[in-house]
This record gives structure tokens, C-alpha cells and sequence, in this order.
């Protein structure tokens, strides 16, 4: 039972670093099959005439065959090996923001206010260059995390960055992508879970626990996470 629960959590840790991010203008779909397995919904939908898979979790939305969704967004997953459903999708959007048009719900589906919080969920984001963001007095910075893993194993550690992904509620954590432009790809992310709502492109100052060389097998490999991070905003 741990190690199903420690192999999902580190597939999800996939989902908020994953290689292909999807189609961020809304994409509307037909439900032709749905399932509630393990953590997730699975829905098949015919966009486009096309066949596609969507999984989410089962809070976000409740489908039936013949309806149809909108979702945006989200991580692409390919080759994705579900023990639940028992099935290897040759690829599969992860998604959060998804509704139910033919069945709006009257609470989750209400338009998205237009404060500056959710403005910043739409602008597109650039990575910073180098020098572009000075790193704290006494601190550390991405490609630093990365290199000196093995010194600062289980040790706390600061570092100023910008946000350039949030994938939210996920195993009851939000799982943060943050770049300084240092470090040279793909060493220059830094993945951070977090209990604390933050927003792609916000400069932070973020301080967590370094964890290295999280290996449970296979492919699912990642050489650091910063946990239990918390955050301070730069003005």
C-alpha cells in the first residue's frame, strides 16, 4: 500500500515537471466513456473526431456518456501506464480547470473574476535570463539546489525565483516549477511542493527542505524536490 502511494505521488510529481504542457485555449469534447479509478476520472472524449483521454479528479467534475466538456489546459503524459485502469494510454491530458457544459454546476462553473490574481494565470510567462533575478543574501539558487544536492540533503534552504507552473491540489499539495535563470537545461528547474496558493509569474522567495535522488524504480526519477515550501511575494 506505501509503495502504491509513494509511486502515485511521484507520478503526479511528473505531472507538475512533465515534458509537453496542453493547449491552453478551451478544448470542448463528447463524453463516450468515464470511469472513477484509483485517484482519478478517466474520461475518453471525440474532439475534433478525434479520440482523446482526459483524467482529473473526480471533485473537479461529474460526467456522464453524451455530455460535453471544455477543459484547458493541462499536462500531456505519453506512454502513460495506469495500474488502475489496467491500460497504457499512448498519451493523456491531466487536467484541473474542466466543467461539465451540458450540466453546469451552478457554484464551480460561475466566470472566473477578472482580478489580477487570475489575470496573471493567463499572461505568458518567459523565462529569466541570467542575472535577471538576484539571488538572497546568504542563499541559494536553482542551478546551486541542483549542483550541491548531496551537501544540502535534508537541510533548508532559501532561494528567489519566478513561478512558471502551479499544478494545484494534487495528493493535497500544490507542486510548483520555479526558475532563476541559472543552471543550463534541464538542470535549471526546481520542483517545490507547497501548501500555499501561489501564481505563475510572481518572483518569490521560497524556503523548503531539500529531498535528492528519488528513485522508486523504472523511469520515476528525480534528483531534487524541495518540500514543504513556503513562500514570501517580492513587490
Amino acid at each position: 500500500m506505501l509503495n502504491k502511494l509513494i509511486k502515485t505521488t511521484f507520478t503526479l510529481l511528473l505531472l507538475a515537471a512533465g515534458p509537453a504542457v496542453a493547449e491552453q485555449s478551451p478544448t470542448v469534447g463528447t463524453v463516450t466513456f468515464t470511469k472513477a479509478a484509483g485517484n482519478y476520472l478517466y474520461i475518453k472524449a471525440e474532439v475534433a473526431d478525434k479520440e482523446v483521454w482526459i483524467a482529473t479528479l473526480p471533485s473537479r467534475v461529474q460526467v456522464d456518456v453524451g455530455d460535453e466538456v471544455e477543459y484547458m489546459g493541462g499536462m500531456v503524459m505519453n506512454d502513460f501506464f495506469s495500474k488502475t485502469m489496467d491500460q497504457t494510454f499512448a498519451a493523456i491530458v491531466f487536467v484541473d480547470n474542466i466543467r461539465n457544459i451540458s450540466k453546469p454546476d451552478p457554484i464551480k462553473d460561475k466566470q472566473v473574476p477578472d482580478d489580477d490574481a487570475h489575470a496573471k494565470l493567463r499572461q505568458p510567462l518567459t523565462e529569466p535570463k541570467a542575472g535577471e533575478i538576484q539571488p538572497v543574501e546568504s542563499g541559494e539558487t536553482v542551478a546551486t539546489v541542483l549542483t550541491q544536492r548531496n551537501a544540502l540533503q535534508d537541510k533548508l534552504v532559501r532561494l528567489r525565483a519566478k513561478i512558471m507552473k502551479v499544478s494545484p491540489n494534487i495528493m493535497g499539495k500544490n507542486w510548483v516549477t520555479l526558475q532563476d535563470g541559472t543552471g543550463s537545461a534541464p538542470d535549471d528547474k526546481l520542483i517545490v511542493t507547497t501548501q500555499e496558493r501561489v501564481y505563475p509569474g510572481d518572483v518569490v522567495t521560497v524556503k523548503g527542505r531539500v529531498k535528492t535522488d528519488v528513485d522508486l524504480g523504472g523511469r520515476y526519477k528525480y534528483s531534487v524536490v524541495l518540500e514543504q515550501a513556503t513562500f514570501t511575494i517580492q513587490p
